[in-house]
C-alpha cells in the first residue's frame, strides 16, 4: 500500500522485515502486456528457488513451516533462448545463535591462554639474557612469541570447532544439529585467515632466528712433528679440511625435517581422491555414501576437519615411525652428526641468544684425528670393546648416560661473551658492513667474503679461550654442570643468570638433541601447523584438493629455500669458511 518494494534483500537469508506469503506464480507472461489483446514483451520466471527447512529450538524432531525463496529473472520475449538457466537448492538449518556465543567465549579463552603462555615465555627469555632493559632484542622476541602463541591458539580452536561439527553432524542417529551454511561461518573463515597471518609471521621470524645464531668450530687437534721444507723435522700446521667437512655436514642438516611433506601430500591425495574421502565433506550426515557429484555442495567446516586431521594423522605416523623405529635402530641424523664431530676431533659452540645456546663436545679419544683408516678402525674397535673411556665431556661419571653425553644446553657468563664479541664477532660484523658499503647490498650478499688475516688470527685466540673455558667446566662439573629437574624439563625454564652473577656459566645435559631447534628439524610442529593452515586457507578459496596441495608445497619450498640460502651464508660468515666450500 505504501509503494515500497518488499523482500528485496535477495537470497535465502530471511530478515525480520520479510513479508511471507502463501501464494506465488511460476511463469508470468501477462504483466508486460500493454493491452489485453497485445502480446507480452517480457517473460518472467524464477531463476533461483531455495527451499529452507529450519529445525525448531524447543523440539529438534520438529521443524518450522518450510520457506521457499524465489528470485525472478526477466527475459525479453524476442531474445528467449531454447533453454533457460535455473537453480534449485534445499537447505536444512537451525538457529546458530547459541553456537556463536560459545564460539566467542572459546575465542576469548584461547586468547587469554595465549597471553599467559606468551608472558611465561618472555619471562624465561628475560631470565637467560642477563639484561632487564627494553631493547630491540626483547621487542623482537615479543613479536616472535606473540605470533607463535596466537597462531597456535587459533589453530587449536579451529581444530576443536571443526571436529565438533564433523562428529555431531556426521555421526548423529537422530536429529541433533544442522550444519551451518558456508555464508554463515564468516567468523570461522576469518579466524583461519588470522591464523595463517600470525603463524606465517611466527615461522618467518623463527627462520630468521635460525639464520642468525653464532657458530664456532673448536678444533682440538694438536700439531705434530713432520718433515719440513728444509728436510728436517718441524711442527706441522693443523689441517683445515676436517673443519670444512664438519661445516658441510652441519649445513646439510639445516633444512632436514622430521616428516616428509611430499609423502604427506601424496597420501592425502590418495585418500581424498582414490578412496573418495572427499565425499565426507558433503552437506549430508550420511557417512556411507562417499560419491560426490557436481550437484553436491561441500562444507568449509567439514573440508577443514577432513584435511587438517588427515594431515595430522599422516604426520604423526611418520613421527612415530622415526622416533620409535628409525632413530633407535637405523640412524638418527642429529646423533650421527655428533659422532662425526668426535671422529673429526672438533666441537661446536652454537649461541642462539647472546648468552644461551648449545655446546656439542667432539673431542676425540685418539691422539690425532688426521690419521689413517687403519688407526681409525682400531680406535672404533677399542670403543666397541669398551677398552677406552666414554666420549662424553665427563667420562668419569658413574652414570653411563652422563659419561657418554656430548650435547649440552649452555648459558655462558657475560665476561666470556664480551671477549668473544670484542675479538671476533665485532670484526666479522665490521667486515660485512664494509663489504656492503663498498660493493652494495646485493653484490655483498652474493659474493663470498674472504676473511682478512687479522680476523683469522683472532679466531685462533678465541679457540684458545674456548679450550680453557671447556677445560674449566670439565674440571669443576659440580660447580657448572646440572641436570634438569622434571619441572624444568616440562617448562624449559632457564636459570636466572642475573641472580647467579656475571662470572658463572651453566651447562645442562641435553639428552634430547635440543640443538635441533636451530634447524627445521626442531620446529616440525610449527611447519606442520603452517602446512595445514595454508592448505585449508587455499581450499577455502579453490575447493580443489589438488590445487591446495600444489600451493602448500610451493609455499614450503620457498621457506626451505630461504632457510637453506641464508643459513649457509650465516655458517660461512660466522665460521670464517668460504661459502664456496659449502657444497
Amino acid at each position: 500500500d505504501s509503494g515500497v518494494l518488499i523482500n528485496t534483500q535477495g537470497g535465502s537469508a530471511a530478515s525480520e522485515d520479510d513479508i511471507l506469503v502463501r501464494r506465488m506464480f511460476f511463469f508470468d507472461a501477462v504483466s508486460s502486456k500493454a493491452t489485453a489483446q497485445s502480446l507480452p514483451t517480457v517473460y518472467r520466471y524464477p531463476s533461483t528457488m531455495e527451499l529452507t527447512f529450519t529445525v525448531r529450538t524447543d523440539d529438534k524432531n520438529l521443524i518450522y513451516p518450510p520457506q521457499l525463496y524465489l528470485e525472478y529473472t526477466n527475459r525479453l520475449l524476442g531474445a528467449l533462448e531454447t533453454s533457460l538457466e535455473a537453480r534449485f537448492e534445499v537447505t536444512y538449518t537451525m538457529d546458530m545463535a547459541g553456537f556463536w556465543e560459545t564460539w566467542t567465549i572459546l575465542m576469548v579463552m584461547s586468547f587469554l591462554a595465549a597471553f599467559f603462555v606468551w608472558a611465561f615465555r618472555l619471562y624465561c627469555y628475560q631470565r637467560r639474557r642477563q639484561n632487564s632493559n627494553m631493547d630491540s632484542d626483547l621487542l623482537y622476541k615479543m613479536l616472535l612469541e606473540g605470533g607463535r602463541v596466537i597462531g597456535s591458539a587459533i589453530f587449536l580452536l579451529l581444530l576443536a570447532v571443526s571436529a565438533y561439527w564433523y562428529l555431531f553432524y556426521k555421526i548423529q542417529q537422530e536429529v541433533y544439529t544442522m550444519l551451518p551454511q558456508d555464508d554463515q561461518v564468516g567468523a570461522f573463515t576469518g579466524a583461519l585467515v588470522l591464523g595463517v597471518i600470525f603463524h606465517t609471521l611466527s615461522v618467518v621470524l623463527t627462520v630468521y632466528e635460525q639464520c642468525s645464531y653464532d657458530i664456532f668450530l673448536l678444533d682440538w687437534e694438536k700439531p705434530r712433528l713432520g718433515l719440513g721444507v728444509s728436510g728436517g723435522t718441524e711442527m706441522q700446521h693443523v689441517s683445515v679440511w676436517r673443519s670444512l667437512f664438519v661445516a658441510n655436514e652441519w649445513n646439510e642438516l639445516q633444512t632436514a625435517r622430521l616428516t616428509c611433506q611430499e609423502v604427506t601430500l601424496i597420501l592425502m591425495m590418495l585418500f581424498l581422491y582414490g578412496f573418495h574421502l572427499e565425499g565426507l565433506a558433503k552437506f549430508s550426515p550420511d557417512t556411507e555414501d562417499l560419491s560426490l557429484t557436481p550437484m553436491d555442495n561441500t562444507s568449509v567446516l567439514l573440508r577443514f576437519a577432513i584435511a587438517a586431521y588427515l594431515m595430522l594423522f599422516f604426520a604423526l605416523v611418520q613421527v612415530l615411525l622415526k622416533v620409535f623405529i628409525l632413530h633407535p635402530y637405523v640412524a638418527h641424523p642429529l646423533e650421527d652428526f655428533v659422532d662425526v664431530l668426535t671422529m673429526s676431533n672438533i666441537s661446536i659452540l652454537l649461541l642462539r641468544d647472546t648468552f644461551a645456546g648449545y655446546y656439542l663436545h667432539g673431542r676425540s679419544l685418539m691422539a690425532h684425528a688426521d690419521t689413517s683408516m687403519t688407526e681409525l678402525n682400531l680406535q672404533l674397535k677399542k670403543e666397541e670393546e669398551m677398552q677406552v673411556s666414554a666420549r662424553g665431556l665427563f667420562p668419569g661419571s658413574e652414570r653411563e648416560d652422563l659419561a657418554g653425553n656430548q650435547a649440552f644446553e649452555i648459558y655462558i657468563d657475560q665476561g666470556l661473551r664480551e671477549k668473544y664479541d670484542a675479538k671476533l664477532m665485532n670484526k666479522i660484523e665490521e667486515a660485512r658492513m664494509r663489504a656492503r658499503n663498498e660493493q652494495g647490498l646485493v653484490a655483498a650478499a652474493k659474493k663470498p667474503a674472504v676473511p682478512v688475516q687479522s680476523t683469522v688470527e683472532s679466531q685462533g685466540e678465541i679457540s684458545e679461550m674456548f679450550r680453557k673455558f671447556i677445560n674449566v667446566i670439565e674440571a669443576n662439573p659440580s660447580h657448572h654442570v646440572r641436570e634438569r629437574t622434571g619441572i624444568e624439563q616440562l617448562f624449559r625454564t632457564p636459570p636466572d643468570m642475573l641472580m647467579m652473577g656475571s662470572n658463572k656459566s651453566i651447562f645442562f645435559h641435553d639428552f634430547r638433541c635440543g640443538f635441533g631447534s636451530l634447524l627445521l628439524y626442531g620446529i616440525e610442529d610449527q611447519l606442520l601447523i603452517l602446512d595445514i593452515l595454508v592448505f585449508c586457507a587455499f581450499d577455502m578459496m579453490t575447493k580443489n584438493w589438488a590445487l591446495d596441495a600444489f600451493f602448500t608445497y610451493a609455499v614450503m619450498k620457498v621457506v626451505t629455500y630461504i632457510r637453506a640460502d641464508q643459513g649457509e651464508k650465516n655458517i660461512s660468515r660466522k665460521s670464517l669458511i668460504d661459502s664456496r666450500f659449502l657444497i
